[in-house]
């Protein structure tokens, strides 16, 4: 049994992703739920679990100071965010922080799912790496050394600095070796630790570790080539730095993209469950390059464009009289009528019954 909590505001935005949870049917417990930060941490804390979904614009402490709090003292959580905005501050902390999966709302069941699905993948991987592994086990002091750094070098992943890379690298050994043998299977499992933290990172840019690198030998069990630390240093400097290269190579690639094309695929599709992560991975770019240029080319956000569309089609179809509020509701992208009574006020200033007896 896998077990989440979710941090949300909105109550029945709470009851929605409880009950999608549910319908999944995967093996997941809800085991808490908050609608603040502040309250949603003292629960995290206290409750430990394996996944969490949490919101971005929430009183108190608002998600972009919860998730710092989550990388800094449960970076083993598993995080799913979710946002009413295509916010670019949102996207870049939730990638930071290691979010497996950053959702825009009105938030539908089958990416929820997916999401879920994603979570429990890299859970039961951990947890198999972690019993494959246990013969090398790295004292407290050593492994502290290692986390602290493989923090702050995703940091400069993220931007491309290999540099900055390269120096912390340095850093991180210079204090290892003062710590562990010359010849040591420990340098094998340090090795084993950082190659993880990129192929997470590369996995988040929906990168694949066999795109980067054609063949990894040290990844088949050669594991006695790399017990020395000159050798691992040497090996990671040099996959980190492919990385990042193939990474810019990506980036560049994907500038030239077609934004309006993308934008045509939301008039024709946006009756249909949309997602940041669904059209980053449609139109092969990344969700933090997606959600900045989309805003500034366009003229408004993914989601509210999305939003625009459905309260046009829904207004339109009240307007006729022919069909049920709810009917209208799910033709238009909402499972959730309630849900959608009220982005519908939000946006018109007055219900969808209110609309029809005008």
């Amino acid at each position: 049994m896998f077990t989440l909590i979710v941090i949300e505001d909105e109550y029945w935005t709470r009851e929605l992703i409880k009950q999608f949870v549910y319908d999944t049917k995967l093996d997941i417990q809800v085991v808490g739920e908050e609608e603040n930060g502040e309250d949603g941490f003292r629960l995290i804390d206290k409750h430990k679990p394996d996944i969490v979904i949490t919101d971005m614009q929430m009183p108190q402490m608002n998600g972009v100071e919860l998730l710092k709090l989550l990388e800094q003292y449960h970076p083993e959580i598993k995080l799913i965010v979710l946002s009413g905005h295509d916010d670019f501050i949102y996207t870049k902390q939730a990638i930071r922080s290691g979010a497996i999966e950053y959702l825009l709302k009105p938030l539908d069941r089958e990416s929820l799912k997916q999401a879920l699905l994603a979570c429990l993948v890299r859970i039961t991987k951990e947890r198999a790496g972690r019993a494959a592994s246990s013969l090398i086990m790295l004292p407290s002091d050593i492994l502290n050394i290692v986390v602290q750094h493989k923090r702050s070098i995703s940091i400069y992943v993220n931007v491309g600095n290999i540099e900055a890379i390269r120096q912390l690298f340095a850093e991180c050994f210079e204090q290892l070796n003062t710590r562990i043998e010359a010849y040591s299977y420990q340098w094998w499992r340090i090795y084993q630790e950082f190659l993880k933290e990129l192929e997470e990172f590369l996995s988040l840019s929906d990168i694949d570790m066999k795109e980067v690198f054609a063949e990894l030998p040290f990844l088949q069990g050669e594991q006695a080539k790399l017990t020395t630390g000159p050798q691992v240093h040497g090996e990671l400097i040099a996959l980190y730095e492919q990385a990042i290269a193939h990474m810019e190579a990506l980036r560049k690639a994907r500038k030239k993209i077609d934004l309006k094309e993308i934008q045509q695929y939301i008039v024709v599709h946006y009756r249909e469950p949309i997602s940041l992560e669904m059209l980053a991975t449609k139109f092969h770019v990344s969700k933090e390059y997606l959600c900045k240029a989309y805003k500034t080319q366009i003229g408004e956000t993914m989601m509210d464009n999305i939003t625009r569309l459905r309260m046009e089609a829904a207004k339109e179809a009240i307007l006729e009289g022919r069909l049920p509020i709810h009917s209208i509701a799910a033709s238009v992208g909402y499972n959730d009528a309630s849900y959608f009574h009220k982005v519908f006020k939000k946006y018109y200033g007055m219900s969808p019954l209110a609309l029809r007896e005008t």
